[in-house]
């Protein structure tokens, strides 16, 4: 009985050390590669940015584009657009919301409903307009005129 209590002993303390997988007579511990040819080698690769990659893109004005309202937010939420372009506004959420210029005249939507969409003109002078929702004001973005 006492052989067996220290065989069993043995293996417990062996167990607990971690050295569960033997290769050549030699232990090595859990968790570490044993380079076997069932295992596939281990490959060190890193990802370095090109000299173009760091180069910010910035988009083009575009004639038209769609802004969707969806989560209590604009998408996008800042987009360019020549003079005098199409916006067309669509909202996909249950509450109410508009498209309103900061400066109250430069453009602006009617409350729209789930699933209504609008579209207005953007403004002929280039710059930089804020808008925002009425009914929600920390919903905002930019729309910028530029050709």
């Amino acid at each position: 009985m006492t052989k067996k209590y220290l065989i069993g002993l043995v293996g417990v303390v062996l167990a607990i050390v971690g050295f569960s997988v033997v290769k050549n007579g030699s232990a090595v511990p859990a968790g570490q590669p044993t380079n076997s040819p069932t295992s596939e080698p281990l490959v060190e690769t890193s990802i370095k940015p090109s000299p173009t990659s760091s180069a910010k893109v910035e988009p083009k004005a575009v004639d038209e584009i769609t802004v969707e309202i969806k989560d209590f937010a604009f998408s996008p939420k800042v987009f360019k657009v020549t003079p005098g372009a199409k916006v067309t506004v669509i909202n996909r959420d249950s509450a109410r919301h508009t498209l309103t210029a900061d400066d109250g005249k430069s453009f602006d939507t009617d409350l729209l409903n789930l699933g209504q969409s609008t579209t207005f003109t953007a403004p002929d002078t280039e710059g930089e307009f804020g808008f925002h929702c009425q009914p929600h004001p920390s919903m905002q973005g930019t729309l910028e005129v530029t050709k």
